[in-house]
């Protein structure tokens, strides 16, 4: 697609989903059958079944899915990490179960390669298609995630993450002029590494992470997730870590936080577009997040979001949630975008 966006009428709410990416599942539960890993294909069908029930699918307009280039991924990530994840497509069981060995979380089958790259392109179809003005804004459902994703991680994937797919949208919009100030707001429960690393010293992104910390010893498990990393050179200051140091935190702990920090520094910032690294980890009943966020605290940071910044152009790229209450959480703001669009609509 000519300039990495589909055309789509403005003012209307763009939606990625693709079932293709269901190929990318766990081929080895070991003889448990009960086993389920937590990066799952039920993730996304749970999110497309609500949408569904609700009869929201039909205020969206779709965006399709295509597959990332190696021009396009490899904006960010080596060489050598991208030919690796592609020769996993020819690899027999026994090498790709001695691959996902390597890593700390990852699981890996023939069709990673497919899934990955077509989670990657259909972020930066609707990246583009948001920076553009084509979309008001819309939320790519994909899989596998990506924030974790760092530059070269060819023996060490990290987090259920393949390729960094907000990091290579980025890096694809400011390539086709479509946006030059991009903010990212990551409010996964986990600290976005990935991201974090690619733009620390980049003054024209805004790199916004809520995760929970405790001293360094919540996943990912390093320090550079603490308050003080804030960006190096002529990013000194783009770089903003909000380290909680408990679970339990809830509606109101990121309430505050966006009140204080995220919106204040964002109107300042006066981004392009916002994007979110949309993990709902922190949602009631994760059993990974231990956080009490609910549906309706996730929308109203959606519409706080929408409100105050870059005119209402925001897009949302899902990251990471085990748990079913994700579906909820993704009808709420759904439903929260698609009326804020109509009210703009008819004033």
């Amino acid at each position: 697609m000519n300039g990495g966006a589909s055309t789509i009428l403005a003012l209307k709410t763009g939606l990625v989903y693709d079932a293709r990416m269901f190929s990318h599942r766990d081929v080895f539960n070991y003889g448990d059958d009960a086993y389920e890993h937590p990066e799952s294909p039920d993730r996304m069908t749970a999110i497309y079944d609500q949408l569904k029930t609700r009869n929201l699918l039909d205020r969206c307009i779709r965006v399709p899915a295509r597959l990332a280039t190696e021009a396009e991924i490899r904006l960010f990530h080596e060489a050598e990490h991208y030919a690796r994840i592609e020769k996993l497509q020819d690899q027999s069981l026994k090498e790709l179960e001695a691959f996902a060995n390597e890593s700390d979380s990852l699981y890996f089958n023939n069709e990673t390669p497919f899934c990955a790259r077509l989670s990657c392109g259909g972020t930066i179809e609707l990246c583009c298609a948001v920076a553009s003005g084509k979309l008001d804004n819309g939320m790519a459902i994909v899989r596998p995630p990506g924030h974790h994703a760092e530059k070269d991680q060819v023996n060490e994937g990290m987090g259920f993450c393949i390729y960094n797919n907000v990091v290579v949208a980025v890096k694809r919009i400011r390539e086709l002029g479509l946006a030059r100030r991009v903010m990212i707001v990551d409010w996964d429960v986990h600290h976005g590494n990935g991201t974090q690393e690619a733009f620390y010293d980049d003054p024209d992104v805004l790199f916004v992470s809520i995760h929970r910390y405790e001293e360094g010893s919540f996943y990912p498990g390093s320090e550079d997730g603490f308050y003080d990393y804030v960006g190096e050179g002529a990013g000194r200051g783009r770089n903003i870590n909000i380290p909680w140091t408990r679970s339990q935190m809830s509606n109101s702990d990121y309430g505050l936080a966006f009140e204080k920090i995220v919106l204040p520094v964002g109107q300042e910032f006066n981004p392009d577009i916002v994007i979110v690294s949309a993990g709902f980890d922190a949602s009631c009943g994760d059993p990974i997040g231990d956080c009490r966020v609910t549906p309706a605290g996730f929308g109203w940071m959606t519409t706080a979001l929408m409100k105050h910044l870059a005119r209402g152009r925001l897009a949302l790229i899902l990251e990471a949630s085990a748990h079913p209450s994700i579906a909820a959480t993704i009808h709420r703001r759904a439903h929260t975008r698609t009326r804020s669009i109509h009210r703009a609509a008819t004033i």
